[in-house]
């Protein structure tokens, strides 16, 4: 073939498909709501430039390693390389962002009001719901089923990590499930404000939350790595993720290297998030996208994710039927794992409210209590999949 033949042929504008076009022109459109809005920035933006370079034809950015033999690294793509390492080989980037979600999040209020793991269970539901209801489509096996669930009520991170567990073969799967679980965050974020004024009078929005008493620093490292231990014990495929929570954790409250813990609260826990959803566009082709799981997958997490704050904020308002001190329902809409999304969300709709409500470290102890259930589940899950 001549050289000018062969130039032709690699072309990528003349091997560009109308879907790849389609998905290039999401992917832009989510940029420039990241740049323009300020719309989850930090997830949106990678995830919208990683869905156009994945639809760009003929770059091989995406290629996987092709085997273990002498140049396999060299013959995959640069973001082949982190997708196939970080999230599904090796899962690294789900585990450094537990870790700075670990150093970022203050589980006090959690540890003074325990009513509010009751709350966190609504992630069970959430998740055998949607298990449920992916298996009902007829379109996954048992295991890919329940990664699919555990997108419907996790965030990005751990739903890629039981996806990549349960079917490490399947990295497309893997990245559609992190793909569905953002999306359902993002639907979260945006459909819960309107979903709890719905759901509650304006009297119960104005509900102030107060911290029951003070809780002391050792009792904080001694609570937290307690359950964190328990659950890896009872639960050892929790081990990655409830592990490096731990040790963020830890890194907060010992308060023995506050710029350690500080940067793995702020600047690692940006950066992994970052190049986890990065990871996940790059494997958003259309020649992927466009079927019928995978369309699935999307639909489901974000049906899901929606479901769930509905059924957290019910439950709270059921609670209340038996508690003298009320709890605001707007912090149940926080009973998702997508940390710190679904807890900013409530804390907006409660200010909207009444300017003074401080629901903020509430709705994150919620979601920390829904981060653990839903590692739980995952962990179940991983442990009995075949």
């Amino acid at each position: 073939m001549a050289p000018w033949d062969r130039y032709l042929e690699s072309l990528g504008l003349l091997n560009l498909t109308w879907g790849n076009l389609v998905l290039i022109l999401v992917g832009l459109g989510a940029t420039a709501i990241a740049v323009w809005r300020s719309w989850q920035p930090v997830e949106l933006l990678p995830l919208g430039i990683g869905l156009v370079l994945a639809n760009l034809p003929g770059t091989g950015l995406d290629t996987l390693f092709p085997g273990t033999g002498p140049g396999a690294a060299q013959a995959a793509g640069l973001l082949g390389d982190a997708s196939w390492l970080g999230v599904a080989l090796w899962t690294v980037l789900p585990a450094l962002l537990f870790l700075g979600l670990g150093a970022a999040t203050d589980l006090t209020p959690l540890i003074a009001n325990p009513r509010l793991l009751a709350l966190g269970a609504v992630a069970i539901l959430v998740v055998l719901g949607t298990f449920w209801g992916a298996l009902a489509t007829g379109l996954y096996s048992v295991p890919q089923a329940a990664a699919v669930g555990v997108a419907g009520a996790a965030g990005g991170p751990l739903a890629v990590f039981t996806a990549a567990g349960l079917s490490p073969d399947r990295l497309e799967l893997i990245a559609f499930v992190g793909a569905g679980a953002y999306l359902g965050a993002g639907a979260v974020a945006q459909a819960q404000g309107h979903l709890a004024r719905r759901l509650t009078s304006r009297r119960e929005r104005t509900i102030i939350m107060r911290r029951s008493r003070e809780v002391s620093r050792p009792e904080r490292l001694l609570v937290a790595g307690a359950v964190l231990v328990l659950i890896v014990l009872l639960l050892p495929a929790a081990a990655p993720l409830a592990g490096m929570f731990l040790v963020g954790n830890l890194l907060r409250e010992s308060g023995i290297a506050p710029r350690l813990a500080a940067a793995a609260g702020n600047e690692l826990l940006s950066l992994a998030t970052l190049a986890l959803a990065l990871a996940i566009g790059v494997q958003l082709s259309a020649d992927r996208l466009f079927q019928p799981s995978s369309a699935a997958v999307l639909g489901l997490g974000a049906g899901a994710a929606l479901a769930g704050a509905a059924a957290g904020v019910l439950a709270a308002k059921t609670m209340n039927l038996f508690l003298a001190d009320k709890v605001n329902p707007l912090v149940g809409a926080a009973a998702l794992a997508s940390l710190p999304l679904a807890a900013q969300a409530a804390d907006a709709e409660g200010r909207r409210a009444d300017p003074s409500n401080q629901l903020l470290p509430y709705a994150l102890a919620c979601n920390a209590a829904a981060l653990l259930v839903a590692i739980s589940v995952a962990a179940v899950f991983i442990s009995v999949s075949p």
